[in-house]
């Protein structure tokens, strides 16, 4: 979208703001949320996710607006505020919509990871993994298990974070998940290093082959070169 199509509907959203057709407002708003981001203006995305949720009468819009601006707050590296805003819209959400409950509960956990509060943030990972299997959502599911398998290898607990681990990459080479493949072959292939540092390297050598073999099936010649890379400089 070119910035004058974009300046026009920001205008055009003012507009139906000031003259108070929320809804309308509302909508619309959600349809340049990702373009107003990228383009910087993240002071804009936050005054509509804030006047959405000021407004709305909707439940799904509004949790789904507590959603994006908790995302824009993590984003900004304002862990507090964004798990306040992840916290209201996790009690907007209800029980009623599994799918959002379970992001707003990876969101929750995120940040309590970030700022190494692992107790708290496995907490969450644990809960938003059951709501991602009873809806089955595999994203969702892999993704709670490679931040559980790095709370794991952080805190020394190295067989879950095998386990988890290796059900992540799993799943993303299945799926061909490209970049979350890689994400999760780099933190099996940091455990590896770890596993070869404290005298184990048979056991590094088999998780390496592991990913190796795991990633044939998402195509991804990143990830598979920096697994070979890894195995390569392991000595004989």
């Amino acid at each position: 979208m070119s910035s004058d199509a974009l300046a026009e509907l920001v205008e055009k959203y003012d507009h139906l703001f000031a003259s108070e057709k929320y809804e309308e407002a509302a909508k619309l708003g959600g349809t340049i949320l990702w373009e107003l981001y990228v383009d910087g203006q993240v002071a804009k995305v936050s005054e509509i996710l804030g006047n959405t949720i000021n407004t709305t009468s909707n439940p799904v819009t509004m949790s789904s607006a507590w959603l994006n601006l908790g995302d824009v707050l993590y984003d900004k590296n304002l862990f507090d505020k964004a798990r306040a805003s992840y916290l209201q819209g996790l009690e907007v959400a209800g029980s009623k919509d599994s799918i959002l409950k379970a992001r707003f509960l990876y969101g929750i956990a995120n940040t309590y990871f970030m700022q190494g509060d692992y107790t708290e943030a496995k907490i969450y990972y644990e809960n938003s993994l059951t709501l991602s299997k009873e809806s089955g959502m595999k994203s969702a599911i892999a993704d709670n298990l490679l931040q559980l398998s790095e709370i794991a290898r952080t805190i020394g607990e190295y067989d879950d974070a095998e386990k988890f681990g290796r059900m992540s990459l799993e799943i993303n080479s299945r799926e061909k998940r490209r970049h979350a493949s890689l994400r999760s072959a780099q933190s099996l292939s940091n455990l590896a290093i770890q596993f070869e540092a404290t005298g184990h390297r048979d056991r590094a050598k088999e998780l390496l082959l592991f990913c190796l073999s795991a990633l044939q099936l998402s195509e991804n010649e990143s990830a598979l070169d920096m697994v070979r890379s890894v195995l390569a400089g392991f000595p004989e």
